[in-house]
């Protein structure tokens, strides 16, 4: 055997354990990737049939529908369908979630719903979309969005590196296996309003900068955007507001930071663990 192809034997013979390996990897990553609820079903209906809730009947709602309190006072407030529909929560949050993956970059996978689609509520301008869904080269990195047309289920999201920040749907959302909905504490919808008009008017169209806030400081305030990134982005869009939902407070904000701010209230989970979202 010529040593030309011994060589070729020795890298036939490492790549098998090294690509075998990282197939486990990612398997066992996709696997994390996802929870299905622990908690049995119980009857939720002499709760949301009682009138005024309290704070462990919200508690008890949040565990059996993934809905927090935003979520739930709006549907109770719809006397004729309100309680069907939080019974519909209910069934699709205890239901078992399977899930598949897919390259949407060479390293980079997300993943989805085997079959169906998740029920989500009715969003309003500002709010804030978090999943897990996508990882890369063995970092869950997960991905984030604004809302910035409620009516038209608009969203704005910088997506992937080598392309511009662009309006995408909430269809996507409704086939991701985990999904965090969020809005900031204590504004009225006006002020969402405005935080979701600055994002269409200033981080509509704008590269894709992985490092935005890590390389370069992300706390330029009023400074024009020249690069961003998901997380970056929803961020941006309340930092002007002097709202800093990033958890860590560190040059560099991720999906996670955003999940898990103390400026932010949960108004649906879908496929996390209630006592540990993030």
């Amino acid at each position: 055997m010529t040593k030309a192809r011994k060589k070729i034997l020795i890298l036939f013979l490492l790549f098998i354990p090294a690509s075998t390996a990282f197939a486990v990897h990612f398997a066992v990553l996709e696997y994390e990737g996802c929870y299905n609820q622990k908690t049995q079903a119980v009857d939720i209906m002499p709760i949301i049939t009682k009138g005024e809730l309290n704070e462990n009947d919200y508690k008890t709602l949040f565990y059996q529908t993934g809905l927090g309190r935003a979520a739930i006072d709006p549907l109770l407030s719809d006397k004729k369908n309100g309680c069907i529909n939080i019974l519909r929560f209910q069934s699709r949050f205890l239901s078992k979630i399977e899930v598949k993956s897919e390259f949407i970059f060479p390293t980079t996978k997300s993943e989805y719903l085997k079959s169906g689609e998740n029920l989500l509520v009715s969003v309003k301008d500002g709010y804030i979309l978090v999943t897990k869904a996508c990882h890369t080269l063995g970092w869950r990195h997960g991905h984030a969005a604004i809302v910035t047309d409620a009516a038209s289920e608009q969203t704005l999201e910088s997506i992937l590196i080598g392309s511009n920040s662009e309006y995408q749907t909430l269809e996507k959302w409704r086939h991701h296996p985990t999904v965090i909905i969020l809005k900031p504490k204590g504004l009225t919808d006006e002020q969402l309003k405005a935080a979701a008009e600055y994002a269409k008017q200033s981080l509509n169209n704008i590269p894709y900068d992985l490092f935005a806030g890590f390389a370069k400081p992300k706390d330029k305030k009023n400074a024009a955007v020249k690069g961003t990134q998901c997380s970056h982005l929803v961020w941006k869009a309340y930092e002007r507001y002097g709202i800093n939902i990033d958890s860590t407070g560190g040059l560099f904000v991720t999906p996670r930071d955003i999940a898990l701010s103390p400026e932010l209230e949960v108004v649906q989970i879908i496929g996390v663990n209630p006592d540990d979202i993030w």
